[in-house]
């Protein structure tokens, strides 16, 4: 029996079991449109829920020279990273990645960077 056959013969065989069971037929072909069907009425359903438009915003450019004092003077902007109103009142800023020490007449800052990488 060549590989046609057999495949003839499947599917023939197929035919059968479909015809003669209509119920699990048509539940093979109802369930799954079902469920299809709920599932694409629950994303549109739940879009405005979870999808939330925010407007766009656009920060001008921030040159970096590489020293210190990019911290506190910025070059042609006239803004500072640092608060300047935190080193005048000696307050700790609300920065999480600045670290402020006040000793005597310095200040030491820190800055921490959680997602640069260690290399060897």
């Amino acid at each position: 029996m060549g590989a046609f056959a057999q495949l003839k013969l499947l599917l023939w065989k197929n035919i059968l079991t479909q015809i003669r069971s209509a119920k699990f037929t048509a539940l093979e072909f109802i369930l799954p449109l079902v469920l299809i069907v709920s599932s694409f009425g629950a994303l549109i359903g739940l879009k405005n829920k979870y999808e939330k438009d925010y407007a766009d915003i656009y920060y001008s450019s921030w040159p970096v020279t590489g020293s210190g004092y990019d911290l506190i003077i910025d070059p042609g902007n006239g803004g500072t990273i640092l608060d300047l109103e935190t080193i005048y009142t000696g307050k700790n800023g609300d920065c999480d990645f600045l670290s402020i020490k006040f000793e005597n007449q310095s200040i030491i800052v820190g800055i921490d960077f959680y997602y640069a990488p260690s290399t060897p």
